[in-house]
């Protein structure tokens, strides 16, 4: 089963996107991929087995070998988590534009004490990293989770994902609520990231990673809604982003619009740390399976 038919599967039984409407292909480079199956990312800070990763959302609550294939990706992020169960958005959810798509779903999941429940076990077996994602809403229920978290085996780290309007002084006030011990990555709103960066930091992030940048359209009921945007046409925009990141001492995740090998090694040798793939492991492919050594 490939990445793409099991994520449709997954996310049409919530009404999402289905693999067929986002289509391309990935560049095999053989050099590239030597390259990158011999990189190391060299970190002391976060638990990272290699340079790849998945962005939270992308392949569920828990790494599937049968969805990846080839050699395990550096570590598993998953789904975003709230502390409360949450629903999926209500309407149309899905818009397609030349280069990208924009996405809505209100990040629906049953609550962080529902996944421990039923995924804390896997974890502990994990043969790669678990990195789970938290939602960043509140400082109490941020700092709630990340005491639940704290006790079950497996979890190696944490990546809080910020608000979109997120300022200074939600930035720290978060990251210090999820402090403790689990290094936590501060995942920062793409397009104004380098204004909290500092602000994460200094408030005890051990990485940076970067989240989609969101737009606002209208769906097929013409009512209009704010999403995430994906795809080819948010690369050059990440870059740019990742480079107004460098330089704070933290290592950086850096992800958005990554479609082939050769741009994994680019952003790699731009100066971050490790990348997060997202719409591609969407595509009809299986993107992340890299040959083994």
């Amino acid at each position: 089963m490939t990445i793409a038919s099991a994520l449709a599967r997954e996310t049409d039984s919530i009404g999402l996107i289905s693999a067929s409407k986002v289509e391309g292909s990935a560049c095999w480079d053989t050099d590239a991929i030597i390259t990158l199956l011999h990189y190391n990312p060299g970190m002391d800070e976060l638990p990272l087995n290699g340079p790849v990763l998945n962005s939270a959302g992308t392949l569920g609550f828990v790494y599937n070998p049968r969805l990846v294939g080839g050699p395990p990706p550096g570590a598993f992020i998953t789904a975003p988590v709230s502390r409360q169960a949450r629903s999926p958005s209500a309407g149309h959810r899905l818009v397609a534009f030349p280069g990208e798509f924009l996405i809505h779903t209100g990040l629906p999941n049953p609550g962080l004490r529902a996944v421990i429940h039923k995924y804390a076990e896997r974890w502990e077996k994990s043969p790669i990293p678990v990195i789970v994602h938290l939602i960043g809403e509140n400082p109490d229920d941020v700092h709630q989770m990340v005491l639940q978290l704290e006790e079950v085996d497996g979890v190696q780290a944490i990546e809080l994902g910020l608000p979109p309007d997120a300022d200074g002084k939600t930035t720290s006030a978060l990251v210090q609520a999820a402090s403790g011990e689990l290094p936590v990555i501060a995942q920062l709103p793409l397009m104004t990231g380098h204004l909290l960066a500092a602000s994460a930091r200094d408030a005890g992030a051990a990485g940076l990673s970067l989240s989609a940048p969101r737009g606002r359209s209208a769906g097929a009921d013409k009512q209009s809604f704010t999403g995430r945007i994906y795809g080819p046409a948010v690369y050059p925009l990440m870059l740019a982003a990742l480079d107004k990141l460098l330089g704070l001492g933290l290592p950086v995740l850096a992800g958005g619009g990554i479609e082939r090998i050769d741009q994994i090694l680019e952003v790699l040798n731009f100066g971050a740390s490790a990348v997060q793939l997202d719409y591609a492991l969407w595509r009809d492919r299986e993107f992340i399976a890299l040959p083994s050594p």
